[in-house]
């Protein structure tokens, strides 16, 4: 081995190593502060200095952020705009607040964007936040649907009361009993709707939600109120107040009970509420749970301005008692939902323009239900779903008589929802009846579909001294065009109803393009008016004799 005596030298040591990095340097004022401070006073001093560079790093790199182009090409006033757009869905939305000081600053005035961080439920989990959201979406009027009950009771949460015009909350009994004195003693006077819904499955079935103590809400302590909605169980006299113009009772499973755990009101106590709020109530929607009998000693409640009145009931006999027991102008819209039975409505409401005065007839066939819709004067005035066994039953049970009725719709979804003898029994008691429009299902497919037979079969076979005799127009949307000549003698039998001379005035076909009658579905304007006349001039040919219009839509 051959060794160089005298050669020896230091090892080399990388430059980014600690050893060779240099020493820190400090600013020529720090050294010279540094004369005058005593060994001991070192450490403090540095940890002061720390501190003053730490916010002046700060300040740079806000200078830094406040000089991206963004904020160079649009004012504060346009950001503003912007983030008054920006509506967030979640909490991690905040962090539009660290991207720069400006638009931490932008947003911190920007209330509507902390009004709709509130309605963000997981928002309500963490307190201090929630604190920081209401105090910067301050003056805006809150919208407050996802907090608990218990965070009404938090002294902070108080000032806020006054701003809130919307409130929902799902309530136990001891929620209940916290929210309602604050409802009670005006702490809500701008609150315009209010939805309280009934969540407490641990109830017994002899307890109220309402304390025996609890008086009702003077009109004063919710003045703006106008939007109710509340689970059966809470519906009372003591929280009903006469400015309420919309009034929605809920019961499962809206009012989100999945059984029956509580007593519910007796109806004359329903009906006793409904006096406080009789002359302004505009909408009432009733939920009916448990079954109702004929009410004995019970007032009847006027509703001089009730335009809409909706019914959820699964029995006939609740329905009619409910509506026996209400005196509603004969204009309003009465919906009757969920009904196993027809309901007695010629009874029940004698007077109501849909039972009494109908001029348009809607009447849609499954194999179970019926759909009704009833309209007067161009505007719906009934509208039932409920099962009947024969169309004839069904419509001898909602009207009192049907002269008035000029215009008919039926439609089927299914091809056993409407047989053939259902046809004439229906035109048979429309004696003034001009208009019949049909619909047939969406899926007609292949040639001799039997649901499009039967009606136009049944049609055919209307007779009587009354039956079609004042039809002028015949509407027949999605038709099967391999069913065109059996219009022929449909159109024969209505124009000897109507007498010598006097063809109908219209005929409408819809017709849906198939490959069966050789009008596949055009691809452009020029085309579809191609078809459109090629089966305007067969269905000329063949029905011309009859009608004096015919007018072909492609659907």
């Amino acid at each position: 081995m051959n060794v160089n005596a005298g050669t020896h030298s230091k090892p080399s040591l990388p430059e980014s190593t600690f050893c060779s990095a240099p020493a820190p340097s400090l600013a020529k004022e720090d050294l010279r502060a540094l004369k005058f401070i005593s060994p001991q006073g070192i450490q403090q001093w540095a940890l002061g200095r720390v501190k003053v560079y730490e916010e002046y790093i700060r300040a740079l790199r806000i200078l830094h952020n406040d000089m991206v182009p963004i904020n160079q090409r649009l004012p504060p006033e346009i950001l503003s705009h912007i983030f008054v757009s920006v509506s967030p869905d979640r909490v991690g939305d905040i962090r539009l607040m660290h991207v720069c000081h400006s638009w931490r600053a932008i947003l911190g005035r920007t209330s509507k964007f902390w009004t709709d961080m509130l309605a963000i439920p997981i928002l309500w989990n963490n307190a201090d936040l929630v604190q920081e959201a209401l105090r910067l979406s301050a003056p805006r009027p809150l919208m407050i649907r996802s907090a608990p009950a218990k965070m009404y009771t938090i002294p902070w949460m108080r000032p806020h009361f006054v701003r809130i015009n919307d409130l929902r909350i799902a309530v136990d009994q001891a929620g209940f009993r916290q929210i309602f004195p604050l409802l009670r003693d005006a702490y809500f006077v701008t609150i315009e709707s209010l939805r309280l819904i009934w969540v407490d499955w641990e109830s017994t079935m002899s307890e109220s939600p309402y304390d025996k103590t609890f008086d009702q809400c003077p009109d004063a302590s919710l003045p703006r109120l106008k939007r109710l909605s509340l689970s059966a169980e809470l519906f009372d006299a003591r929280l009903v107040v006469g400015s309420i113009e919309h009034l929605v009772v809920l019961a499962p499973p809206d009012g989100l009970i999945q059984a029956p755990t509580i007593t519910t009101s007796s109806p004359n106590t329903y009906l006793r509420a409904l006096e406080r709020c009789t002359h302004g109530l505009v909408s009432l929607h009733f939920s009916i749970s448990q079954t109702w009998h004929p009410f004995t000693d019970a007032p009847i409640i006027a509703l001089p301005s009730l335009c809409e009145l909706v019914i959820d009931a699964s029995k006939p006999a609740s329905i009619e008692a409910l509506l026996a027991s209400l005196d509603i102008p004969p204009s309003t819209f009465v919906h009757v939902r969920g009904v196993s039975d027809v309901p007695l409505l010629r009874c029940a409401i004698p007077h109501h323009y849909g039972v009494a005065a109908a001029e348009e007839l809607s009447l849609s066939f499954t194999m179970l239900t019926v759909d009704l819709a009833a309209s007067h004067a161009g505007k719906e005035v009934l509208r039932v779903r409920a099962r009947a066994s024969t169309v004839d039953a069904f419509t001898s049970d909602h009207f009192i008589h049907l002269d008035a009725i000029r215009t008919l719709t039926l439609s089927s979804s299914e091809q056993w929802g409407l047989l053939e003898p259902d046809v004439p029994d229906i035109l048979a008691r429309l004696p003034y009846l001009t208009r019949l429009v049909i619909h047939y299902p969406t899926d007609i497919g292949a040639i001799g579909r039997p649901c499009s037979r039967t009606l136009l079969e049944g049609l055919a076979s209307a007779e009587g001294p009354s039956a079609i005799r004042a039809l002028e127009h015949l509407v027949l949307r999605r038709f099967d065009l391999s069913l065109l000549d059996r219009l022929v003698p449909i159109l024969e039998h209505c124009h000897a109803s109507a007498g010598p001379g006097r063809p109908l005035r219209s005929l409408t076909l819809g017709i849906v393009p198939s490959r069966t009658d050789g009008t596949s579905r055009p691809t452009g304007d020029e085309r579809t008016a191609e078809v459109v006349a090629r089966v305007q001039r067969a269905a000329k040919e063949r029905l011309g004799a009859t009608v004096d219009e015919i007018i072909v839509d492609l659907m």
